[in-house]
């Protein structure tokens, strides 16, 4: 299941549910900024910018949903998120991830697999503050 949050013509901010990834196409099919977040998604935003905090606090979320707003790419957004959950499913697995064929750590820009590289460790975000609109 997908997790699609849509900010519609009338700006009002929809999150609906795909059960299926031909549905996730259609809805990212508009050619809107939408980004997607399943957990292939999540696990590769948190290990990029090293989040250690919860998924499921409302600040993890807010602040992944904010990020992954901010990468979707304008042009190609469709295939933007496919690549994300492409990427999440077979390179930045739960287990063993293979950061060393994973274009974002080869690239020097995954976080996770700097830290690893170079010994530094994860941190953990206890709050936010502010408003980021």
């Amino acid at each position: 299941m997908y997790l699609v949050k849509c900010l519609c013509v009338t700006e009002v901010e929809i999150i609906f549910y795909c059960h299926s990834f031909s549905r996730l196409c259609s809805c990212t099919r508009c050619y809107q900024r939408v980004p997607v977040l399943d957990g292939n998604v999540i696990r590769v935003l948190t290990r990029l910018r090293q989040i250690g905090s919860s998924v499921q606090s409302s600040s993890t979320t807010t602040l992944l949903w904010d990020l992954a707003t901010k990468l979707v790419d304008v042009e190609r957004p469709g295939d933007f998120n496919q690549a994300m959950m492409e990427l999440g499913a077979i390179c930045c697995t739960p287990k063993q991830p293979d950061c060393s064929h994973c274009p974002l750590g080869m690239a020097g820009l995954c976080g996770a697999f700097e830290s690893v590289r170079t010994g530094y460790s994860w941190i953990t975000i206890l709050s936010i503050t502010g408003n980021s609109r």
